[in-house]
C-alpha cells in the first residue's frame, strides 16, 4: 500500500523514521499499560512511521490519526505535557524568521514555546474539538 501525503495527496513520500509503541512509551517515561493499549488501538499496529512529502515538504505521521481524549487523559495523568520530547525536536527545525502553523494546538503548550523563539506575527494556531474552537493569528 502506497502512502499518500495528507496535505497535497502526492505519493512521492519518504520515510524519515519509524517509531514502535515501546519506543514511544520510553519517551514518556511510564509503564502504564493502558497507554500502550490505547496507542495500539489508534495506530492499529505496533508502530508508526514518520514521513516527509518530497512534493510539498510536509512531514506527517502514518497512520495519520490524532490522539483520543482517553489517550490524552492517561498521558496527562503522568505529567507528560511538561516533558514533550517532540516539541524540542520540532523547534530545532523551525526558523526564527519562518512562518509556522500549528494544527491541533490543544492547550497551546507548543505555541508558548514558539512565541519564545519566533515573531508572533509569523505564528498561526488552530484547535477544533468538541469542547473548544480556538484560532490564534
Amino acid at each position: 500500500m502506497k502512502i499518500r501525503c495528507p496535505l497535497c495527496y502526492s505519493f512521492d513520500v519518504e520515510l524519515i523514521y519509524r517509531l514502535t509503541i515501546k519506543d514511544f512509551i520510553s519517551k514518556i517515561d511510564t509503564k502504564n499499560e493502558e497507554i500502550e493499549k490505547e496507542i495500539k488501538r489508534i495506530w492499529k499496529r505496533d508502530h508508526c512511521k514518520f514521513m516527509k512529502c518530497r512534493a510539498c515538504t510536509f512531514s506527517f505521521a502514518y497512520p495519520f490519526r490524532g490522539g483520543t481524549p482517553k489517550l490524552y487523559s492517561l498521558i496527562y495523568k503522568n505529567d507528560y505535557h511538561s516533558k514533550r520530547w517532540e516539541y524540542n525536536l520540532a523547534l530545532k527545525d523551525i526558523s526564527k524568521k519562518g512562518i509556522c502553523l500549528e494544527i491541533g494546538s490543544g492547550e497551546s503548550l507548543f505555541l508558548e514555546l514558539l512565541l519564545q523563539k519566533c515573531k508572533s506575527r509569523n505564528l498561526y494556531s488552530l484547535e477544533i474539538s468538541n469542547q473548544i474552537v480556538l484560532t490564534i493569528q
